[in-house]
């Protein structure tokens, strides 16, 4: 009856760790995806994301593709 019991709260806790992880990423994409879009429309950066590292790598992501696409950049394949 204990074992059931541990069981039982080991796989509760499992599914709200889980579950935070999953919150963690969705801030992280929702992040990222801020930097992008201020790339994208030419805006500032924003001075409070500035120092979230998925903020500057969407940032940054989304300049570099414009210079490739503006000047023809075709990036290797590691394949």
């Amino acid at each position: 009856m204990i074992n059931h019991y541990l069981e039982q709260e080991q796989e509760g806790r499992k599914l709200e760790a889980l579950n935070a992880v999953e919150i963690e990423l969705d801030k992280n994409t929702d992040i990222y995806g801020a930097g992008e879009l201020d790339a994208m429309i030419g805006k500032q950066p924003d001075p409070k994301l500035s120092a979230n590292r998925f903020y500057r790598q969407g940032d940054q992501d989304n300049i570099w593709q414009f210079y490739d696409q503006k000047y023809g950049i075709e990036l290797e394949t590691e394949f």
